[in-house]
């Protein structure tokens, strides 16, 4: 049996930009991105080239970025501020998303449909300095009582100065990291965590459940095997059907009745 592949070797050497190392007893990939932020900053390379595709529109990274960088001016945030992020899927999201980051805040991404109270509870939750939103959640969050800081995106500028670059919030923020703080896990109620096997984001998932188990939550964990990301939206898949009664069962258990 092969103990390595003369191909991954060739990859990762030393001196390739995909150079493997050891760092604090793992193997790291050298050249890496420091940050999230420095990650974001090389896609400047790809200039005219065309970004995100919206109808009729064609977006260039140097757009996106100029599009940025002039939101960055007049967010008005401090680093580890929550700004919330409630709007349908277009252009102006991805570009509120990095305007945050560049500021060192934390995005908190807000599921956009809802009625004005259930918007205005998701946005409470999340208590945050600022909203950015489309003019359609502006109108039922200020329908459903919301009085805090919000900008539209029809508002959003195409010019200006960027802000100067923030630090990000620290490691040991439990708000910008809630599953690294023991404590803030212990906190949350019982949880059931559910993601197809190809999902993205389920190896974070399994993680999540394992601390949330060790913090003493009571957690259930399903994973679909095979299955993509969203899965759920798909209402005819058989999977679908089950986890649905999966989730219905998960809320009789903890909120259909009393607990003894």
């Amino acid at each position: 049996m092969r103990r390595s592949d003369p191909i991954f070797d060739a990859v990762t050497a030393p001196g390739t930009p995909f150079e493997v190392g050891v760092s604090d007893g793992m193997r790291r990939f050298v050249n890496a991105p420091a940050d999230l932020n420095d990650m974001l900053e090389a896609a400047r390379r790809h200039g005219e080239s065309i970004c995100l595709v919206e109808d009729d529109q064609r977006i260039s990274y140097s757009e996106l970025f100029r599009r940025r960088d002039a939101l960055t001016g007049i967010l008005d945030i401090e680093p580890g501020d929550r700004v919330a992020i409630c709007m349908r899927n277009r252009s102006e999201w991805m570009v509120a998303f990095l305007a945050v980051m560049h500021c060192g805040g934390i995005a908190a991404l807000v599921n956009s449909r809802g009625s004005p109270a259930e918007l205005c509870a998701a946005i409470g939750d999340v208590t945050p300095t600022l909203v950015l939103t489309d003019a359609e959640r502006a109108a039922l969050l200020r329908e459903g009582g919301y009085a805090g800081r919000l900008i539209e995106a029809d508002d959003f500028p195409s010019e200006g100065d960027a802000a100067p670059r923030r630090g990000a919030a620290r490691a040991d923020d439990p708000v910008a990291f809630p599953g690294n703080d023991a404590a803030l896990l212990a906190r949350f109620p019982p949880t059931l965590l559910m993601a197809g096997s190809r999902d993205f984001s389920v190896s974070t998932l399994t993680t999540m459940h394992r601390r949330l188990l060790g913090a003493g939550v009571d957690a259930d964990l399903v994973v679909f095997d095979g299955l993509w990301h969203a899965f759920l939206v798909f209402p005819d898949l058989p999977e679908s059907k089950e986890a649905y009664t999966l989730v219905a069962r998960f809320f009789d258990h903890y909120l259909g009745h009393a607990q003894r």
